[in-house]
């Protein structure tokens, strides 16, 4: 070992022993959390993220319309899964890594800033808190945006410092990066470029630098949505949306909610809908940013009281030491995980000790006073929207400096100016009794919310009883939450307790008269029974709040096949569903069955609309509301199975009216695309036997009836042949 590598070490040795400390309390939380069911249980975010991954890994690089969210965490994951897997071992083992370098950067953040004690302690501290190691293993953008965001703070802490202009050009190039992930990291580069103009005064090259790094990162995602949109949005188009939902008369400061009928269960199907509607117009999803920031700013404008008391809550919000996620309700979950539940790193402590780092630096410290600007700034701007922990995620560290700070100069106070050092101590107690004392109270609907979650998934996997258990929970939290009695009628429905989701769904439709699941889920308990008269009344009245809706639509047009319905109406019906629904593959499969189940209609109506979906591509990724469900029916290959699907369609309609050659060569094409469509090789095998092509039939039937062997149309077109 060379006197120059041991030297490193001995110089390095306490950093290195705290990042073997973070290492290894993530390492045990992750294994922690891998035997909770918690662990495969994705929330809304998470799925989206890790959707959209999934689609750039299917060769969707560039997407199909204006980005709505920032792009640069979803390839990030993308590239995870392309090296490791689509595994969530795998992205949560390499989240690891950025959390370790986060820790380091704060370390020398905090050794730029003030000293190298200060940087251990506070490496130290951020190493152990415990929701930023909860997050860095959750799929969100939170914790990739916070390294980036410190990355960019610490290179122009350095250029200040030392004004070497590359430091200053990887500032921009980091806060570019930042804003690619998320564009909130935007106004403070702004703040940062005022501040380079005015250390520098004449001299604008180190702002030009800035600038240059800057664009350097957001000009490819600006352009892309140019080319592949023909929508001017700078990064996404979610800030109008997100407005909104902060100033609203539904706001309540820490919920993605807006008034009924949205709710907080909204889509971006449906305020894309809402927005073309009262505008009426088409409108891109950059003019959809628009309308609903104009419709913030005016409620704002007349509301200006209800604005400022809840910009108030919100700003208590980002000062209070409990933790609140719109995810995932924290409090039970942290319960589970003993890292978790008796880590007392808590913000509360944080905010204190950050408040006596104020006191004791003044103006003293330059850079000091930058970090605390920044965080007054970040938390004046981000409560204009709505409060999660999560957004406050890239001030801890910040936080976390100021607090190392106080601990290190702490005891020189209490030994050489004791009674400064009490004074600015009971000043802190009195801030830190106010970030502990809930002076706002958390609403209802934050824990409803989290009981729906969990029953949703437990429902999504056919876990009927367990999903109605959460329900229940949700509802005894908030009786008259939006779809917590929906949810509790739609698992009564599907466990086939048919008077029980009657109760349910009768009073989930009184409490929310304008919200479209009600009776979309009354329509299906009509049908169910046989009533489909009253189905017809109910689906309408869903059709007639969101058009557009999926469910709604395939129970309609199960319904008018049941009305005997002429063909001419049938044929103007089916019209309007491909309209509605954008020529929705799952329905226009299901229309075909329909159709040719029905010998009354003319299978020519069938095929027509077949061949329009065999061409048909997945909703655009980047708004597509099923990415935020656990398992997306519009993932690219579920898309394709429903492409096979399809192709057996017209394989059976070309059978049964005579076509065998036709019905051949799309059967085929079912199966190179979905090899475990069994009715396609009953096609194929019926298709070569109509038209005396014995051997090949015989030769697809052995590879069926090996694919397939319990198979009864396989085993019954076997026995002829041996008869």
């Amino acid at each position: 070992m060379t006197k120059r590598f041991k030297n490193h070490i001995s110089n390095h040795a306490l950093i290195y022993a705290i990042l073997l400390i973070g290492l290894m309390l993530r390492l045990f939380y992750l294994r922690e959390y891998s035997l909770l069911p918690d662990w495969t249980q994705l929330t809304v975010d998470n799925n989206f993220h890790h959707n959209w991954a999934l689609s750039i890994l299917n060769g969707n690089l560039l997407g199909d319309t204006t980005y709505f969210r920032a792009p640069l965490y979803v390839f990030y994951l993308a590239g995870i899964y392309k090296i490791f897997g689509v595994s969530l071992w795998a992205v949560r083992l390499f989240s690891v890594i950025p959390g370790l370098l986060s820790i380091y950067i704060t370390y020398i953040t905090g050794k730029e800033i003030y000293n190298k004690h200060t940087g251990l302690v506070a490496g130290f501290i951020h190493a152990c808190f415990p929701i930023i190691y909860y997050f860095e293993s959750e799929l969100l953008l939170d914790s990739f945006f916070t390294l980036l965001f410190q990355i960019a703070i610490y290179f122009f802490i350095k250029w200040w410092k030392n004004d070497v202009t590359k430091f200053i050009f990887f500032s921009g190039l980091f806060f570019g990066l930042a804003s690619i992930t998320r564009p909130t990291a935007l106004a403070i580069a702004l703040f940062i470029f005022i501040i380079i103009i005015l250390i520098k005064k004449t001299n604008i090259q180190p702002a030009i630098f800035f600038i240059f790094g800057l664009i350097l990162c957001i000009a490819p995602v600006f352009v892309r949505n140019i080319v592949i949109a023909d929508d001017p949005v700078l990064i996404a188009s979610q800030g109008g949306i997100n407005l909104y939902v902060g100033n609203n008369d539904a706001s309540d400061g820490i919920s993605a909610v807006l008034p009924a009928p949205l709710g907080f269960n909204w889509h971006i199907k449906q305020i894309s809908y809402t927005a073309e509607k009262e505008s009426g117009k088409k409108l891109s999803q950059g003019e959809v940013s628009s309308f609903w920031m104009s419709k913030a700013f005016t409620w704002i404008q007349k509301k200006p009281i209800r604005f400022l008391q809840l910009y108030a809550k919100k700003l208590y919000y980002n000062i209070s030491n409990r933790e609140i996620s719109n995810n995932r309700y924290l409090h039970p979950f942290f319960s589970k995980i003993i890292l978790l539940k008796y880590n007392y790193f808590s913000f509360g402590i944080l905010f204190s000790l950050t408040i006596i780092s104020i006191l004791l630096t003044g103006r003293q410290n330059k850079q000091a006073l930058f970090l605390v600007t920044v965080i007054l700034l970040y938390i004046l701007l981000t409560s204009i929207f709505f409060f999660s922990s999560r957004f406050r995620l890239p001030l801890l560290p910040l936080y976390i400096i100021l607090s190392a700070n106080t601990l290190v100069s702490i005891r020189f106070l209490l030994i050489k100016k004791r009674k400064m050092a009490f004074t600015i101590i009971g000043i802190a107690l009195v801030c830190g009794l106010f970030s502990f004392y809930p002076i706002v109270p958390i609403p209802q609907g934050s824990a409803s919310h989290f009981y729906s979650a969990k029953g949703l998934y437990y429902s999504a996997i056919d876990e009927q009883a367990k999903a109605l258990v959460y329900f229940k929970k949700a509802n005894e939290t908030d009786k008259d939450y939006p779809e917590n009695n929906l949810n509790i009628g739609a698992t009564f429905v599907k466990m086939g307790m048919i008077d029980s989701a009657r109760y349910y769904i009768n009073r989930e439709k009184y409490l929310h008269p304008l919200q479209s699941k009600g009776y979309t889920n009354a329509a299906s308990v009509f049908y169910n029974l046989k009533m489909y008269d009253s189905a017809f009344i109910e689906i309408n009245k869903s059709l007639a709040l969101e058009p557009y809706q999926i469910t709604a639509n395939q129970l309609y047009a199960r319904i008018i096949f049941k009305l005997n319905y002429s063909f001419l109406k049938i044929q103007k019906a089916v019209t309007n569903i491909r309209e509605r629904t954008s020529d929705n593959i799952y329905i226009i499969n299901d229309i075909a069955a329909l159709i040719y189940n029905d010998t009354t209609i003319n299978n020519a109506l069938a095929v027509s609309i077949l061949k329009d979906a065999i061409h048909s591509s997945p909703p655009p990724i980047e708004t597509d509301d099923a990415s935020f469900n656990q398992s997306s029916p519009n993932r690219l290959p579920l898309w394709n199975k429903q492409r096979a699907k399809s192709y057996y369609h017209l394989g059976y309609i070309y059978g049964i009216s005579g076509k065998f050659t036709n019905a051949i060569i799309v059967s085929k094409k079912a199966i190179a695309i979905d090899s475990t469509l069994a009715d396609a090789y009953i096609n194929l095998i019926s298709g070569y036997f109509s038209t005396n092509q014995i051997i090949e039939g015989q030769k697809i039937l052995q590879i069926a009836l090996g694919k397939f062997p319990y198979n009864k149309n396989l085993q019954q077109i076997q026995k002829i042949l041996q008869r």
